[in-house]
């Protein structure tokens, strides 16, 4: 589904790459948790597999991304995102109306689909993710976990075969985090996954966790076998589990 051969990054103006020779390998149906300091180009691979960058951001750019068959550093962003769907860690960046029912139909609306189906799928969506509440209302006057909610509901409804998701309970307070964390196993149900967790206690069942540091993958594998190896991914876990108030992914 994804494939990624000696990928190496700098933004423009940077004076180190932010991604250096990764390679990897994505099955389809594979849930994927990317974690690393802050900093350490989690992110920057997401751009690279929606295709955001290059198309938004100039830099030195070398390596392959394929995903779904496309090369994402040719292929236009409008056909990457019917495969690809996006949650970004701040919704605001990513929103282009300020009425959330109008902000969760804008994806369909984008691709031309009829508005009776449209109308059909915004009605499913908001009884799957129990967003009675939010709609028809001004983006501006949701709280950030609200705006992640209607974020997640538009990736929802495009139902794109590949999911990937930015700290997307990032901006969220602790009783939208379960609404927002139920709606996220509700999305990512038989899709491809790439994911930068909030908490490592969510991503304990990806099936693989790709530790990345100063631009490089320096460990992989499941959460057992990581714990195992007694690496990077372990004094995270450990940090973790003894304070969770300490942000360590």
């Amino acid at each position: 589904m994804i494939e990624i051969r000696e990928l190496s990054f700098k933004y423009k103006g940077g004076s180190d790459y932010s991604l250096k020779d990764i390679n990897l390998k994505i099955k389809k149906g594979e849930c994927i948790l990317l974690c690393g300091r802050s900093g350490c180009g989690k992110s920057t691979l997401l751009k690279l597999m929606n295709g955001i960058i290059p198309e938004f951001y100039d830099g030195d750019i070398s390596g392959s991304v394929m995903v779904n068959g496309m090369n994402t550093f040719t292929t236009p962003i409008y056909k990457l995102s019917k495969d690809v769907g996006s949650v970004f860690q701040n919704p605001k960046t990513q929103f282009y109306t300020t009425n959330t029912t109008d902000e969760i139909a804008f994806g369909l609306e984008n691709y031309g689909i009829e508005r009776e189906v449209i109308n059909k799928r915004i009605d499913e969506v908001e009884k799957e993710l129990h967003l009675e509440n939010l709609m028809n209302k001004n983006i501006f006057n949701l709280s950030g976990g609200e705006k992640q909610r209607i974020a997640i509901a538009r990736c929802f409804l495009k139902n794109s075969p590949i999911v990937l998701l930015d700290e997307a309970t990032a901006y969220s307070d602790p009783d939208n985090e379960s609404v927002i964390q139920q709606s996220i196993d509700k999305l990512i149900k038989d899709k491809t996954v790439i994911m930068v967790a909030h908490r490592l206690s969510t991503i304990v069942n990806a099936n693989k966790i790709i530790v990345v540091d100063n631009g490089e993958v320096i460990e992989e594998g499941t959460h057992k076998q990581l714990l195992e190896l007694n690496g990077r991914y372990k004094k995270m876990w450990d940090v973790y589990t003894e304070s969770k108030e300490i942000e360590v992914i």
